[in-house]
């Protein structure tokens, strides 16, 4: 099983994407999740998990709009 996961930094101000490309030769991008850290500093988080060996991490990437240092990202393979 593979899985990946992203957590927004805690103490950031601001939002951290998550985006998957559908790897085509003109690249379409759609915004999985959104990660924000609120007020309360509890932080976004958002995982995808797949059997076998079909997730590839290159698919996923990052936009961090965010005034401190991005995200936590975790790739699990087992």
């Amino acid at each position: 099983m593979h899985k990946i996961e992203a957590y927004a930094k805690n103490g950031n101000n601001g939002v951290v994407f998550v985006k998957v490309s559908n790897g085509a030769a003109v690249p379409t991008t759609a915004i999985l999740a959104d990660l924000q850290v609120p007020a309360n500093g509890a932080t976004g988080h958002w995982s995808l998990s797949e059997s076998g060996n079909s997730l590839n991490p290159l698919a996923f990437s990052l936009d961090v709009a965010t005034s401190g240092d991005g995200a936590y990202v975790t790739l699990w393979v087992e």
